[in-house]
């Protein structure tokens, strides 16, 4: 049984909107309209003004020559106060055989960026300190993950003195998996002198509707808690939906917009929702006022700002519509 708590939402200053493009479900892929959006950002200027941060996967940096980047994206950030993230695998669950060239293709695109005029704030390293298969974990022991963890953040931070390390992570049914490896790997890299500033949570949508690998909204919840009070940084939360990305731009939306409805109204706070995909869908990202059924991924960046508006001021869904919408239990 499912038991709902409607709580009214008071994020209004804490919640901030973070936004990457789809890759299409393939690495280093990005939207046919990825680079002409930046010769019309009029396109997209409202769902411009609800993003704090830009995340780009840094798989796609080589893709971008130094013009674009200098003339068109960075002005656009500077343009709009938009803060600059990067996506990146560098630490993630790493063979030796890799690991160089990993760091070293991380620590060159930096460099570019910074000489570009780009400011870096953010890392997100995507699974790092997760928890692996046996198999895997006998390759890539937790000891080796951490200090793998600790070394790619110095490598960034001297580039980049001020960027804040953060972590996308998912969880399962047991919480012991996840919390004892975390404030382990946390506790290692604060006295490394780099600190973790957030963890962002992976959660698809379905995956709490149908308590998919025993995860609930509850247990959604109780991570965050655990993030904010016992680790003492920043949470936040993908909003993104594998069934509604591999189905159609506009299951997409729909599920995007749902998450996070569902989850403000079961009294969730993050400070972050990302949105973002790795899925067929959204295939394009704009116009954002495109109309019927044609829903390009800023169309649903400037629909989930104006929801967010709403659920700040106390409009959460009521209990029945969570019930059809946020579960399939009772």
């Amino acid at each position: 049984m499912t038991v709902l708590t409607i709580l009214v939402n008071t994020s209004a200053c804490a919640t901030e909107f973070w936004y990457e493009d789809n890759n299409l479900g393939k690495a280093g892929k990005m939207p046919v309209d990825f680079i002409d959006k930046f010769n019309h950002t009029d396109s997209f200027a409202k769902a411009s003004r609800f993003i704090k941060v830009y995340m780009v996967r840094s798989n796609i940096l080589n893709q971008l020559d130094d013009r674009f980047l200098s003339e068109k994206f960075i002005p656009y950030l500077k343009n709009n106060n938009i803060l600059l993230a990067l996506d990146v695998g560098g630490a993630t669950w790493m063979r030796p055989v890799n690991k160089t060239s990993a760091f070293k293709y991380q620590e060159d695109q930096l460099k570019r960026l910074k000489k570009l005029g780009a400011v870096v704030s953010f890392i997100s390293m995507q699974g790092a300190l997760g928890k692996l298969p046996e198999s895997q974990d006998s390759i890539n022991p937790e000891g080796k993950r951490i200090q793998d963890v600790i070394d790619y953040s110095k490598l960034m931070q001297e580039i980049y003195p001020q960027v804040h390390i953060g972590i996308i992570t998912s969880i399962g049914q047991n919480a012991a998996d996840y919390r004892l490896l975390f404030l382990k790997g946390q506790k290692a890299m604060d006295n490394a002198g780099v600190p973790l500033a957030y963890m962002h949570l992976d959660m698809p949508f379905h995956i709490p509707k149908t308590h998919m690998r025993g995860v609930t909204w509850q247990k959604i919840r109780d991570f965050e808690s655990f993030v904010e009070n016992e680790m003492g940084i920043k949470f936040g939360m993908l909003t993104t939906s594998r069934l509604g990305g591999r189905s159609s731009d506009k299951a997409f939306h729909d599920d995007v917009l749902s998450s996070m409805q569902c989850y403000a109204s079961f009294g969730g706070f993050p400070s972050t929702y990302l949105l973002m995909s790795w899925f067929p869908h959204p295939r394009k990202t704009v116009p954002e006022n495109a109309i019927g059924d044609d829903y390009p991924a800023m169309r649903t960046m400037l629909d989930l700002g104006m929801t967010l508006e709403k659920i700040d001021r106390g409009e959460l869904l009521p209990k029945s519509t969570w019930q059809s919408t946020c579960t399939l239990f009772n």
